[in-house]
């Protein structure tokens, strides 16, 4: 498969244009799955981070690999505000506030992440600007706060910040401090210290974490429940950051470059991970709170790309059978491991229950698969493989397939082009929006359904965005093909019959559409020149 049409042209340039601006890079796919929102490095080597004083540490928990609580007795249920008054940091960046819109920056080198806080008065920011940091913006008083600040002062990438999200009350938000620690109680010990800092800047203790020089490679936050999911190096790590439990649950998890991830369900019961001993090739789903495993798989086939319903009570996964003597799998070799299409489609439910299986009608394949909201569909995409001029395999997309975990399998129509993407359901989960992507720049977003064969334009010269829904329209980007910048694009608010009414119109890279009630926060690149500043923007919906 040609890899470099599995993503955008544009989107690619953008990615090249402001890493380059980046003293750091993420690491792999989160726990989430969605888009990536793992911790960022920011590289220090000795003490770097301002903030209050943290409260002395908890005790240290200790290697545990039957998931057993390694909290000491002595743990309070709740941690300790510390008694240290929180400083005062310089926001490091400007608001500017015109008629509908609030502009907060410049931020460099990084995206920056933005979570509202649950009464959306509050919009927290992550990102880089006089060093990492969090910074808030309070909507009735139009005012940014900066709430931690991380020097980088080594440029070797030692040292991290993780952010996670709001505490479910909104009273703080919920981050880490990964690698070599700059300061406190752990200073120069590799690990990871999770902290809770309150909207005036009181910083919060929650757990330390031993480990190795790894960072965090991936992550799973559910505010409602408090529990944190943490995998870092060869360590699976849980803790509640509203009482301090801390458990380790894995301690010897392969480290395989790229293609060994940990997949969560939506609520972060269970995870789903690749058999650690490489001839075979199976998946095992892991119980966090009781340790149990799983293995789910087909017989001698190859299971790969795992997607969790929306409940957190089934898992859909690709399997791949054996070629020949069984060495190679019926799946497109990718740089961090097997890629989609492969032979079948399986649903499992979490005790590893076999609940429906599929392949492609016409001896096709099947295409990663992506859930209805409700739990009640999954659509996939079909393919044919044939060897290309250049001696490798070519994937030549076909229909468009809905399945019931009951069984059923529909074809809802033609899908071909150079690359396409389920993108996934509307909101009702009566249609499926694919992406096609066009040589020559942009994608075109396709809507079938409901019924076989309904298949229509929704929009052109789209970017492939992840979904984002407001009042049942969708808020996307477009490429300004007026402007001479390649890179800039506007945001529409589009219904599903073709309206779109245009919410933009400054140049920049815009990405990251996070609304709340009436307002939509966004992020605008200026890929113009260099330092390629980032600026956060706040405005009315329609």
């Amino acid at each position: 498969m040609r890899l470099y049409m599995r993503r955008f042209v544009l989107l690619l340039m953008t990615v090249l244009l402001f890493s380059s601006a980046a003293t750091g890079c993420r690491p792999p796919k989160p726990l989430t799955g969605e888009e990536p929102s793992a911790p960022l490095p920011a590289e220090v080597s000795k003490p770097g981070l301002t903030g209050a004083d943290p409260a002395p540490s908890s005790p240290s928990p200790t290697n545990n690999p039957g998931g057993q609580d390694v909290s000491e007795p002595t743990l309070s249920p709740q941690p300790q505000l510390s008694p240290e008054p929180a400083p005062v940091l310089s926001p490091g960046v400007e608001v500017q506030k015109t008629e509908g819109q609030t502009a907060i920056g410049p931020f460099f080198g990084i995206l920056p992440e933005l979570a509202w806080s649950p009464d959306g008065r509050y919009l927290a920011i992550y990102g880089e600007a006089k060093g990492y940091g969090l910074w808030i913006w309070d909507r009735v008083e139009g005012k940014v706060r900066r709430l931690l600040q991380l020097v980088d002062r080594s440029g070797e990438g030692k040292t991290a910040v993780a952010f996670f999200g709001w505490r479910r009350d909104g009273g703080a938000l919920i981050y880490a401090v990964d690698g070599v620690q700059p300061d406190g109680p752990h200073l120069g010990r590799p690990g990871v210290t999770v902290y809770a800092t309150s909207l005036d800047g009181t910083v919060q203790h929650i757990a330390w974490l031993p480990g190795g020089p790894e960072l965090i490679r991936g992550q799973h936050f559910n505010a409602d429940t408090g529990w944190l999911l943490l995998h870092r190096g060869t360590d699976l790590w849980r803790l509640n950051v509203e009482t301090g439990e801390t458990r380790l649950l894995k301690n010897d998890l392969p480290s395989w470059d790229g293609f060994f991830s940990i997949t969560p369900d939506p609520n972060g019961d269970m995870v789903v991970y690749p058999e650690p001993e490489p001839t075979r090739h199976g998946l095992i789903v892991l119980d966090v709170a009781s340790g149990r495993e799983v293995r789910v798989g087909t017989e001698k086939e190859f299971a790969f790309s795992p997607v969790w319903s929306p409940d957190g009570k089934k898992l859909a996964f690709l399997s791949a059978a054996p070629k020949g003597e069984g060495k190679d799998y019926d799946f497109q070799v990718g740089e961090d491991g097997p890629l989609p299409p492969a032979t079948r489609l399986n649903i499992v439910d979490t005790n590893g229950k076999l609940l429906a299986s599929w392949t492609a009608p016409y001896g096709e394949k099947v295409g990663a698969p992506v859930w209805s909201a409700d739990g009640k569909h999954l659509a996939f995409l079909s393919a044919k493989v044939t060897p290309g001029p250049d001696g490798l395999e070519e994937v030549r997309w076909q229909r468009l397939l809905l399945a019931s975990p009951g069984g059923s399998l529909v074809d809802l129509g033609a899908a071909q082009g150079e690359w396409l993407t389920v993108a996934g359901f509307t909101p009702d989960g009566a249609q499926v929006l694919v992406y096609r992507y066009v040589s020559s720049g942009g994608v075109t977003i396709l809507a079938y359904g409901p019924h076989p064969n309904q298949v229509r334009v929704l929009a052109t010269e789209a970017v492939d965005e992840p979904l984002v829904w407001w009042k049942g329209q969708l808020l996307t980007a477009r490429l300004a093909l007026t402007s001479s910048d390649a890179l800039d694009t506007q945001v529409y608010l589009m219904s599903l019959d073709g309206r779109a009414v245009r919410l933009t119109g400054s140049p920049g890279w815009k990405s990251r559409f996070t609304p709340f009630g009436s307002l939509l926060a966004y992020l605008s690149a200026d890929n113009q020149a260099p330092p390629y500043p980032i600026t956060v923007l706040v405005r009315n919906l329609p």
